[in-house]
């Protein structure tokens, strides 16, 4: 399968959903999760946690919290099937428009399509392309995101102390602790060229 004219990249065929138990890691999909539990066998509460889940803000997909004026929308989305049509506003729906774009789907940030591969991900089949500038940059986000949140935690601990909530000792174990994950962090996006 070729990609669209101009853009450099490999494909490779996704076989994570032609297994059963489907998706290996749990950072694969949103919403509650129990840690450590594949995401076969994690709980989706049925229709009771379509409705629930978005009401509270909680996504299915991703990890960013749903805005209290989009939840009745995505309450809704739970319910309506993913079917493949085009301009339904559906997943497949979605993909399908973008794969039928003339000359093929081209992003900074979404995934390439062609009219060929929106047809066969539609069916199952998962074919991506692999653009080594698009996945640098998506690693470098996923970086970048660890990094604030330890920033974040250290600013947490160090009001936590001024406000007398922690000792110095605690404090001190904390702060040594971030700083060991921020180095992790700087190690990995050195050896990524990052």
């Amino acid at each position: 399968m070729t990609p669209p004219k101009g853009v450099d990249s490999s494909t490779y065929a996704d076989v994570t959903r032609m297994v059963p138990g489907q998706m290996f890691t749990p950072e694969s999909t949103g919403g509650f999760k129990i840690p450590g539990a594949p995401s076969s066998v994690q709980p989706s509460f049925g229709a009771l946690g379509g409705v629930l889940f978005p009401w509270m803000g909680i996504p299915s997909m991703g990890d960013k919290p749903i805005p209290k004026e989009d939840r009745p929308s995505e309450i809704l989305r739970q319910f309506v099937p993913n079917l493949p049509i085009p301009g339904l506003g559906t997943y497949a729906g979605n993909k399908l428009k973008r794969g039928f774009t003339e000359g093929g789907f081209v992003s900074d940030f979404k995934d390439t399509q062609t009219r060929l591969s929106s047809m066969l991900q539609t069916l199952g089949v998962r074919f991506n392309f692999v653009e080594a500038e698009k996945e640098g940059g998506r690693e470098f986000l996923r970086l970048k995101k660890l990094y604030k949140d330890q920033q974040n935690k250290m600013m947490k601990l160090e009001t936590d102390f001024q406000e007398g909530q922690i000792s110095k000792s605690k404090l001190e174990e904390g702060q040594a602790e971030i700083e060991a994950k921020v180095m992790e962090i700087e190690r990995i996006a050195e050896s990524k060229g990052l």
